[in-house]
């Protein structure tokens, strides 16, 4: 699982597998509110289903 909020990674992630892509879509999210995004994931989404999989949170 990767999180990030660069863009390159989206591109790159539709042409290999990969474990999963957490995408933080606004630059000026608290750490907070991402941390809290992330374990709401966690909590709610299969894991196999994170694979090869793009989410993106604020």
């Amino acid at each position: 699982m990767l999180l990030t909020n660069d863009s390159d990674f989206l591109g790159i992630a539709e042409n290999r597998y990969h474990h999963g892509i957490i995408f933080i879509t606004s630059q000026f999210a608290s750490v907070g509110d991402v941390i809290r995004a992330v374990v709401t994931l966690v909590d709610t989404v299969p894991e196999k289903q994170f694979l090869n999989s793009i989410f993106f949170i604020p």
